[in-house]
């Protein structure tokens, strides 16, 4: 008999289980995993429904966290804007120095004096000189005065290949489109003036004639000339 009523007990207290108002979390008799599931799916509900109350405020934050458009755009423009110094603009100072069309110069070999002059107006040197025509290590010089400093070796021959001369109307391309004054020099003008002519002609489609005329003063000389014509197919 007394076995019985233990029984009787514990299905007593088996069904009771959830409901005896217990919030401490320790483990009774009714709780026998059923209640701590029903009690844990009543809180996985509650957690339910202030979630997306929480994550909307997670949400809000980051939004109000982020810049606005406006000021993202400002500081993108901060950042890429040029100086606000308009650049230097480069006067022939030399007989072998030829002004051309925007800021460039067309000259025979600078001196060091006139390269450190250069650097300092913040003008890109462009030299058609092959490192063995040299007296001096010009892109040393230019580059240890923070300058920047490009070569294109160039012999005369070279204009007749066509890949040649796209790769150097590239590389006028990319600097005519920056603000800022270029030197292009050889040793004498001769080879830079030929190279203006060529690409006014070719690649800026100046009519023949006007681009030879162009290159003439900016100082190439007749041996070139006849290069330049053959090329434009004009001999």
């Amino acid at each position: 008999m007394r076995r019985l009523w233990m029984l009787g007990l514990l299905a007593l207290l088996w069904g009771t289980g959830c409901d005896d108002g217990s919030t401490d979390g320790e483990p009774r008799l009714g709780d026998c995993g059923l209640t701590v599931e029903k009690c844990g799916s009543q809180d996985a509900g509650a957690m339910a429904d202030q979630a997306p109350a929480d994550l909307g405020n997670a949400q809000d934050a980051t939004v109000d966290a982020e810049p606005p458009a406006d000021a993202m755009a400002d500081a993108m423009a901060d950042a890429m804007a040029p100086d606000a110094e308009p650049p230097a603009m480069l006067t022939a100072t030399a007989a072998h120095e030829h002004a051309v069309e925007g800021n460039w110069l067309v000259a025979g070999q600078p001196d060091q004096a006139r390269l450190t002059e250069l650097v300092g107006l913040g003008a890109v040197i462009i030299t058609l000189r092959t490192v063995a025509e040299e007296a001096f290590d010009e892109q040393a010089l230019v580059e240890g005065l923070g300058g920047t400093f490009i070569r294109y070796a160039t012999t005369p021959a070279d204009y007749d290949q066509v890949a040649f001369r796209e790769g150097m109307y590239d590389l006028y391309d990319t600097w005519r489109a920056q603000p800022v004054p270029v030197y292009l020099h050889c040793a004498s003008s001769n080879r830079a003036g030929t190279s203006w002519a060529l690409y006014l002609a070719e690649r800026q489609g100046v009519p023949p004639e006007e681009a030879i005329a162009q290159g003439r003063a900016a100082g190439m000389g007749a041996s070139l000339e006849a290069r330049v014509r053959m090329i434009l197919g004009l001999d």
